[in-house]
């Protein structure tokens, strides 16, 4: 049964280094040994991220004007909203704002456990679009008809495995992560 989290209601918590916050969407399973999670979090300034060994993180500039992101010493400049950029949980990273706070999602898949991969889709208004099975749908921006709900920028809807869900981008469109587990 698909479950709707509102942002509005997702409560913040300390990141693993105690240097921001973050609001999870979903755990699954819920609690610290999950397999696969999808938060959304809150970058104040430059700092470093917490390490997450045995896990693949992938994550998404969703508002707010980048970053450039250095992982293992490499600096990969994330600039653009909605551009997924894959790395290793293991790695030293660290974040340089390039122009004032972000939110970012953040994909979590523990190596062996699950996998998971965000897509980014844009609909124009008017448009739908399917998913099926267990994962997430989260809206970047815009507003998107899910069921009877309305869902608005970082509004997610929660699948699991066998649900199917249509969702409607609102008259402006909508830009969405879509999660797929197995």
């Amino acid at each position: 049964m698909s479950i709707v989290r509102r942002f509005a209601d997702l409560e913040p918590v300390p990141w693993r280094n105690g240097r921001g916050v973050t609001r999870e969407v979903v755990a699954e399973p819920a609690g610290a040994a999950w397999a696969w999670r999808v938060s959304m979090a809150e970058v104040a300034g430059d700092d470093d991220f917490s390490v997450f060994p045995d896990v693949d993180r992938t994550i998404i500039v969703v508002a707010g004007g980048g970053m450039a992101l250095t992982v293992d010493g490499v600096e990969t400049v994330l600039a653009e909203p909605f551009v997924p950029f894959a790395f290793d949980g293991d790695a030293t990273t660290a974040c340089r704002l390039l122009v004032g706070p972000l939110r970012d999602l953040n994909l979590m898949v523990r190596r062996g456990a699950a996998r998971a991969t965000p897509d980014v889709v844009a609909l124009r208004a008017g448009a739908a679009h399917g998913v099926l099975g267990a994962g997430a749908l989260v809206v970047l921006d815009g507003t998107l008809r899910a069921g009877a709900d309305v869902l608005v920028a970082c509004d997610a809807v929660v699948l699991a495995e066998g649900d199917a869900l249509a969702a409607v981008a609102g008259r402006a469109g909508a830009t969405l992560a879509v999660v797929a587990v197995s």
